[in-house]
């Protein structure tokens, strides 16, 4: 038989999608057994099953993760946790190439923005002059919605917030809602009204005051802990023109994928290959 494509009908296309680019995240031998290696040591290894003994397994600079921390996330179906979030964000932002027109803060922004709370020092740095976002097309944050912004722990819900300097606007990528609904909108004009207070201080001759808030429609998840999943894959992929067409029911591929990139890397300095037991291959 025939096989066919599955697209929407074209009145229900985003056009923001390139539904003709399909992003593969089919998983190969290496990519497989990493992810078979971090499922068997968390419990095989003494104390990796346990918070205050569990090894590192990634470590970028200063930052680290234990296989615990690292597991307990991208095993299948369960939400990630924030600071499986960040190891995403410093990953995406150590694989840009040299020249390139994007930032991905840290996470931990949002919580301190969505307070309307920016006049902190770590922010303050990041979006000092000397760093010249302004040379910038895409200045991302990553967001953990509160639900009750008052609560340091969060919320439960990941999306991306976007300050488009190359077409002068904010986006929103969130990969279950639309900003039709309230509380979406809400927090995103919050979080804009934090960015461009920054951008008075660091940027005044750079005004932002007029960019409007646009919905990025974005490809959507399926299940309720996949939020975290394609928060990383938009900051990742969205170059302000298109994204590729990934498909939620490539999310036990996704989450493969992207455990194997972080721990492989380059800058990763923790021992992982004697963790894992590859030193004996």
């Amino acid at each position: 038989m025939r096989r066919t494509r599955s697209w929407p009908a074209a009145s229900q296309r985003s056009p923001f999608i390139d539904y003709n680019k399909k992003k593969s995240f089919s998983s190969n031998e290496a990519v497989n057994k990493l992810y078979a290696a971090l499922l068997y040591w968390v419990r095989h290894h003494e104390g990796a099953n346990d918070e205050a003994t569990s090894p590192e397994i990634i470590r970028y600079g200063d930052f680290y993760i234990s296989l615990k921390e690292l597991v307990d996330s991208m095993k299948p179906v369960q939400w990630l946790s924030k600071i499986v979030i960040e190891t995403g964000v410093l990953h995406i932002m150590e694989s840009l190439p040299e020249g390139s027109k994007k930032v991905v803060m840290p996470l931990r922004f949002s919580m301190n923005l969505q307070q309307g709370i920016h006049n902190v020092n770590e922010i303050n740095k990041k979006f000092d002059y000397k760093i010249r976002l302004d040379k910038k097309d895409l200045v991302m944050l990553p967001v953990l919605e509160c639900v009750d912004v008052t609560d340091k722990e969060g919320g439960r819900h990941y999306w991306v917030f976007n300050v488009n300097l190359r077409d002068g606007r904010f986006e929103v990528l969130d990969s279950s809602r639309t900003l039709d609904v309230i509380e979406l909108m809400t927090t995103a004009s919050t979080i804009a009204g934090a960015v461009r207070q920054l951008w008075r201080k660091h940027y005044p001759k750079f005004s932002i005051e007029h960019f409007q808030i646009i919905d990025i429609d974005v490809p959507k998840q399926i299940g309720n802990n996949e939020c975290g999943l394609f928060a990383l894959l938009n900051a990742t992929e969205w170059n302000s023109s298109q994204l590729s067409n990934y498909e939620p029911k490539e999310v036990l591929n996704i989450r493969k994928k992207l455990a194997y990139d972080w721990v492989t890397s380059v800058h990763n300095n923790a021992p992982w290959r004697k963790l894992l037991r590859y030193d004996k291959d």
